[in-house]
């Protein structure tokens, strides 16, 4: 059985090898508490943390266990808030990227392939654009 940390270095792995152009792709470790104004982060970046976990019983005492991811996809320019959306590397072309890359992919072999939950806008300001997109893996115990 694979753990937490685990299963999000593997899902790390793959965005980063999905999407060579973004300069930081990283557990989220709280970068996104402190002042936009002050955000050191390179950007564009997708940080990635466990939402929730949750299990359900299976057969013979075994669980299924899924566990869903949030990615924060998060982009700055300094053109504004439509090019953090729709440049190049804007959010939503990660959001795409990030769709193609995770559809149906199978991390590991004890893994069900991810499954796309939903994509939202947490965050949208004149220079810093923030959506969110969910992600589920499941497991048997």
């Amino acid at each position: 059985m694979l753990t937490i940390t685990q299963i999000e270095d593997l899902l790390i792995a793959r965005i980063k090898a999905e999407l060579p152009y973004l300069p930081e792709v990283s557990s989220y470790n709280g970068q996104l508490e402190k002042e936009i104004a002050e955000l050191v982060l390179r950007t564009p970046a997708v940080l990635v943390s466990l939402q929730e976990l949750s299990g359900e019983p299976a057969s013979f005492g075994e669980y299924v266990l899924t566990y869903t991811f949030s990615l924060a996809v998060v982009c700055r320019d300094l053109r504004g808030e439509a090019a953090g959306r729709r440049g190049d590397t804007g959010a939503y072309r990660i959001l795409d990227d990030l769709f193609a890359a995770l559809k149906d992919h199978t991390l590991d072999s004890v893994l069900a392939p991810l499954a796309y939950n939903k994509a939202e806008a947490m965050l949208i300001t004149k220079e810093v654009v923030i959506f969110a997109a969910t992600y589920t893996v499941t497991q048997e115990d």
